[in-house]
């Protein structure tokens, strides 16, 4: 993904010139960060800072106003000059007319952006970026100019409006994409300052696990500034889970249990018997130096259940319905384990939170991140009532929303206006602001009296 970033002194001026290049040979999956706030060195260092915390980030584009794209190849010959060995730190087209780089498109190395800063002070983004390209370089910083098709738009050239018209660009839609770049760039912007200071300081008192970048899941914390390491999966928005564990717990079923972290803690607090299902090799492995017992299964493709000598308490399903292919006929299979009146704690990532709808409402985007709401391994998506919809159409009763993990937003107030909106087609403004701010739903249900049990088909 190329990020290209502009620091905007004309709305007019962008939209003929700019945005109609970034569209044509931009990529289809190109971000853009237009900013307008002065002055234009702190703008320009906002959006690269903004863009090297996104990611997939291939490279970050620092383009003029007036400069338009005019090259096919732009995207190929940018990658394979970013590409080489060792790799330049900044890319350039040639300077017309003179040897040397074109200091109106810079082309950043992601790698190498927090040693790419625009010096503040008075001066326009052309003057800042000329200076950037002389200290580089006097700092040792590899800077490569290449064959690149840019145009430089003189506004007293003739019958701008007419290029504009055949390029078959509204002023609608590039004022459109001009605001959905600044209002990304200033949420996406706070959501990094925030991270940056949970990061050094660590999260307050009661603080949920802090955001990246909008569209991101928040990074698991389990202290000031520190990560989860890989294997542990057990983190802070599934500890509340063995709160909804009821008294007198002997036999739990752990679906998708990972390394058994989380199993095992639920073993120490509980004394309860637990069995878990995963279906990754080196994870069952690991698991079963945790837990009781370990079934290795890939539910998706083999649905059926080993035997069990008697019926499960509760069956927790944590991060991992949204995974299923068939999530109806896997609760089937999986009810047929829990004894009458058992009960099954499901979580269910939240379709509605900020993280997916701003990024899909502002900037046209529906990203698989790593973790998140919305991740690779995610093939089914549910809302809160669809979910619970599901849950009793598996003859499941008294289904119960127990909990939810809320992530809200660094700074509430950017959801006024998407809230207004949605209160003026008659939605509850606190229950709309709660259902932007939960990150994950947790559902309780118990298996009705008399419904399947062990032995029915899914289970053998």
């Amino acid at each position: 993904m190329f990020v290209f970033g502009v620091h905007i002194t004309s709305p007019e001026v962008f939209d003929r010139h700019c945005l109609p290049g970034i569209a044509a040979f931009g990529g289809r999956d190109a971000t853009l960060i237009t900013t307008d706030e002065e002055p234009a060195a702190k703008a320009c260092n906002d959006i690269i800072e903004t863009a090297a915390g996104m990611d997939d980030v291939e490279a970050i584009v620092l383009l003029e106003e007036n400069i338009e794209i005019t090259d096919p190849q732009f995207l190929a010959k940018a990658s394979a000059a970013l590409g080489q060995q060792p790799a330049p730190d900044i890319v350039c087209p040639e300077s017309p007319g003179t040897p040397g780089p074109d200091p109106r498109c810079l082309i950043l190395q992601p790698g190498s952006a927090d040693r790419i800063r625009f010096t503040t002070g008075p001066g326009t983004a052309a003057d800042h970026a000329a200076e950037l390209l002389s200290r580089a370089d006097a700092l040792g910083l590899r800077i490569q100019a290449i064959g690149l098709g840019i145009q430089a738009h003189d506004e007293t050239g003739p019958d701008v409006a007419r290029a504009t018209r055949e390029r078959g660009l509204t002023s609608f839609q590039s004022a459109s994409l001009t605001w959905q770049g600044r209002a990304a760039h200033r949420i996406t912007r706070t959501l990094l300052e925030r991270w940056r200071e949970e990061g050094e300081h660590g999260p307050g008192p009661g603080a949920a696990a802090s955001p990246g970048p909008a569209g991101q899941a928040p990074a698991p914390v389990t202290g000031p500034g520190s990560r989860v390491p890989l294997g542990q999966e057990y983190v802070l928005e599934h500890a509340s889970l063995v709160s909804h564990l009821p008294a007198g717990t002997r036999r739990l079923l752990d679906v998708s249990c990972g390394s058994g972290a989380r199993g095992a803690r639920i073993k120490e607090a509980t004394g309860a018997h637990v069995t878990g299902i995963e279906s990754g090799l080196a994870m069952a492995e690991a698991a079963r130096t945790r837990l009781d017992e370990v079934w290795q299964l890939d539910l998706n493709t083999s649905p059926h259940l080993p035997g069990s000598e008697e019926p499960f308490d509760v069956i927790l399903m944590a991060g991992v319905i949204d995974r299923l292919a068939d999530p109806a006929g896997t609760l089937a299979a999986l009810i047929g384990v829990l004894r009458e009146g058992g009960l099954l704690i499901v979580t269910v990532p939240n379709l509605k939170h900020w993280s997916i709808i701003l990024p899909l409402l502002l900037q046209d985007r529906f990203t698989y991140a790593g973790t998140g709401p919305v991740r690779p391994s995610s093939l089914r998506f549910f809302t809160m009532i669809e979910a619970a919809a599901m849950l009793r159409q598996a003859g499941l009763e008294q289904v119960e929303v127990a909990a939810a993990t809320s992530v809200p937003l660094a700074d509430p107030a950017q959801l006024d206006p998407l809230v207004q909106a949605m209160t003026e087609y008659g939605a509850d403004p606190v229950e709309t602001r709660t259902l932007l701010d939960a990150y994950e739903f947790v559902f309780t249900a118990r298996r009705a009296p008399g419904g399947p049990g062990p032995g029915v088909p899914g289970s053998t």
